[in-house]
């Protein structure tokens, strides 16, 4: 389960739940990895939108400006894996899963909204 006040954010994948949290180990992995989560939030957020309740309004994803910024499939992936939430020997659900499982479970979900939730989690995390 999400913790807001950690800036976390839980993603679906294949059915499967995959909770993200921005530690600073996950973040250096992404820097290291992926490149600077400031620049990476700048690069893909531009042209999306979000509504009066703070979700994203889907319509703004049409548009020209938010379609030349979705991140790569090969990104995504990477910014899911390396910012998974640690297991827990006490917590069955938490389960790290490696980079080719995130790659499957990514081609059965709809791109489009993990695109989507992967951006909301860049953009918690410039904020603070």
């Amino acid at each position: 389960m999400e913790n807001k006040f950690r800036n976390e954010l839980e993603i679906e994948l294949a059915g499967e739940k995959i909770l993200l949290r921005p530690t600073f180990e996950n973040l250096l992995a992404t820097e290291l990895n992926v490149g600077s989560v400031a620049w990476l939030t700048w690069k893909y957020s531009r042209g999306t939108k979000f509504g009066a309740d703070g979700k994203i309004d889907l319509a703004s994803l049409r548009s020209e400006a938010a379609m030349k910024s979705v991140p790569p499939a090969t990104e995504i992936a990477k910014i899911i894996y390396f910012n998974q939430a640690a297991t827990k020997p006490d917590d069955p659900t938490l389960k790290k899963y490696s980079l080719e499982e995130i790659w499957e479970k990514m081609l059965v979900s709809g791109m489009s909204q993990v695109a989507a939730k992967v951006v909301l989690y860049l953009g918690r995390v410039m904020a603070g």
